[in-house]
């Protein structure tokens, strides 16, 4: 086993959207290279479906996503982490004291979302989807690239958004949004995800460390 320590290098690519790239693959990656210090990483950050069809395309080995709604039988993926959707608005907004929200309830603001192709967009169209509610009731007032440029437009009192609670809670604790449970929603899962073919042998190693790697499930932030 050291001597394979010692002479697997190569280069492996994943593509990944924000929370898996900010939160996750940081520290995985750290672990890996600790046992394989000549496999190297490219980490590119796109939006999970984005991410995915680099997949189908070649252009990626591996893809750290939010979401596998479409592509459940086109890749072999494994679950990375969890977390929950809330609801962001400005410190002073209408809703910013409220502990829990209902969907009906927040639809009535003006809404900021995230770029079709996003994981986090397709999710929230799922949770309005579940819960009877159809996309085009929505206020929609701005549609966003990151979720950066997202609680940036909270915070200056632009409308509310839906994002993910591990974003959410570092935007909360520097004080720029508030954070508001939404009722209706459940645990939202992250995965890794490969394509079914085979990879060259430092990628297949890499998964093998995945699938026994103890992924910290990500906490789920709940305001207090």
């Amino acid at each position: 086993m050291s001597s394979a320590k010692q002479t697997l290098s190569g280069i492996i690519r994943i593509a990944a959207s924000t929370i898996p790239e900010e939160h996750i693959i940081p520290g995985l990656i750290a672990e890996f290279q600790r046992k394989f210090p000549e496999v190297k990483f490219k980490i590119k950050a796109q939006d999970s479906l984005t991410s995915l069809n680099s997949l189908q395309t070649n252009d990626a080995d591996f893809a750290a996503v939010g979401t596998m709604h479409g592509f459940e039988e086109k890749f072999d993926y494994l679950q990375i982490g969890e977390e929950q959707l809330v609801l962001i608005t400005a410190c002073n907004h209408a809703l910013a004291n409220r502990k829990t929200v209902k969907l009906s309830e927040a639809i009535k603001y003006p809404f900021i979302s995230r770029e079709e192709t996003s994981g986090t967009r397709r999710e929230v169209e799922r949770l309005l989807e579940n819960n009877g509610i159809a996309l085009s009731s929505l206020k929609a007032v701005f549609e966003l690239g990151s979720t950066e440029s997202v609680v940036t437009a909270v915070s200056e009192g632009r409308g509310i958004s839906i994002i993910s609670s591990i974003a959410a809670a570092k935007a909360q604790a520097a004080g720029l949004i508030k954070v508001v449970a939404i009722a209706e929603a459940s645990t939202r899962k992250l995965y890794m995800a490969r394509p079914k073919r085979a990879l060259l042998k430092h990628a297949e190693v890499f998964w093998e460390f995945c699938k026994a790697y103890k992924f910290r499930n990500q906490a789920i932030v709940c305001p207090s």
